[in-house]
């Protein structure tokens, strides 16, 4: 699939197995920002999830992984998560203009930014402290790290770039 037709979304080895995806292609970035996705595994308190990073905002949402088990489930739970998600942040638009309609066909790649990747391993370290200590649904976890200052963005909050990003797009900046 060519990056510029849709999503690039970029899953770990580790989610790739889980859910039987064969693929090693990397890619490289999209040429559209918006459009450019980091997907992971992890476990906390005995339940799976999936963490989906936007990789030039760290914009993220978490879902469960129960019943994904084949491609068409992930982008099908990823597309419907982030709706909510950016949809209760104020993002609606961002996301039904310009991820939605490129959401199919989603091309599937290697992850190989590693800040993305160490952001990423950042959140699943506090979703694990947090699961330990609250019991935080996915979209809770998803609110919480958007709002989370992180080096890789000059200490700015996931949500806070997000939002400048699209304030430059809008104004064609």
């Amino acid at each position: 699939m060519n990056a510029a037709t849709g999503v690039v979304l970029r899953i770990s080895a580790k989610l790739a197995k889980k859910i039987h995806l064969d693929y090693e292609q990397a890619l490289p970035p999209s040429p559209n920002p918006f459009l450019d996705w980091s997907a992971d595994l992890f476990t906390a308190n005995r339940a799976q999830y999936i963490l989906i990073t936007h990789s030039a905002s760290l914009y993220s949402v978490v879902t469960y992984r129960k019943g994904v088990t084949g491609g068409t489930r992930l982008f099908g739970g990823t597309i419907a998560t982030m709706r909510d998600v950016m949809k209760a942040d104020g993002f609606a638009n961002v996301f039904e203009d310009v991820i939605a309609p490129h959401f199919y066909p989603a091309a599937l790649a290697t992850r190989e930014n590693r800040s993305v990747i160490g952001s990423m391993n950042d959140f699943i370290f506090q979703a694990r402290f947090l699961q330990a200590r609250h019991e935080m649904s996915p979209y809770d976890m998803s609110t919480f790290f958007n709002r989370t200052p992180m080096s890789y963005i000059d200490y700015r909050t996931p949500r806070e770039e997000l939002a400048a990003m699209v304030r430059d797009y809008l104004t064609g900046g």
